[in-house]
């Protein structure tokens, strides 16, 4: 599986565990590494051309992190997409994505001129719909990412932020797949820019409920895909 794709070597030696454990995360959330497919710290060190020592703390974070489980045998494999886990994290984001919504709300409202992030709304906004209609995955995947970030940012509490970073990947993971529904993510993207209109009026109880019943639909929605895969596999 690992001839099936390929990375750049890495040149610095300055942080490769975290170089190490950025690369492989991207490559499992975007696919090129399949639930399943085995991962051995030759192979990966020999691709990225560093010692193993790196590639071994990465896989062990990435273990932890819940991305590779013990492969049959020997060795580890990428682990696939726990439905009732992502499920939880979007009960998370629900709350945290409501509590940002309404935060940046309110400082709209009350004329706050430390709020920059609405001119790069509307761009993310703009740019997602279309590639929403074009049903362009690759761009719309990160463009959501990127909604969402804007919106903890805006709340001006960084802990919103720095969770909804934390627990990004295990989204990507999922909303990958959800998305593959046109109707899904063209409805998905019609939500973000009604939140954002509530935001952008200053209405700090309809951008909180809209940006929850958005996170809740979306990840129930996920949910529901997710097994219907599962159980198909397993059937």
């Amino acid at each position: 599986m690992l001839a099936d794709w390929q990375l750049q070597p890495l040149q610095s030696p300055e942080k490769l565990v975290g170089r190490c454990h950025a690369l492989l995360l991207d490559a499992i959330c975007d696919g090129r590494l399949p639930p399943g497919a085995r991962v051995t710290q030759e192979s990966l060190a020999a691709m990225l051309q560093v010692s193993r020592q790196p590639i071994s703390h990465a896989l062990v974070l990435l273990k932890q992190q819940g991305f590779l489980r013990d492969a049959p045998g020997r060795g580890l494999e990428v682990a696939p997409v726990d439905p009732d886990h992502l499920k939880a994290v979007f009960e998370v984001r629900a709350a945290l994505d409501s509590l940002a919504a309404a935060s940046a709300a309110r400082r709209v409202a009350s004329g706050d001129r430390t709020l920059r992030s609405l001119d790069a709304l509307d761009k993310v906004l703009a740019d997602g719909e279309a590639a929403a209609h074009a049903h362009d995955l690759a761009t719309l995947v990160p463009l959501d990412m990127a909604f969402h970030e804007l919106l903890a940012d805006m709340s001006g509490n960084p802990v919103v932020l720095d969770i909804t970073r934390q627990q990004w990947a295990h989204v990507r993971r999922g909303i990958a797949v959800a998305l593959q529904d046109k109707a899904f993510h063209l409805r998905c993207w019609q939500e973000h820019i009604v939140i954002a209109a509530a935001i952008r009026a200053g209405e700090t109880n309809t951008a909180a409920r809209l940006a929850h019943d958005h996170c809740e639909v979306a990840g129930t929605e996920t949910w529901q895909r997710l097994r219907s895969i599962s159980e198909q596999s397993a059937a």
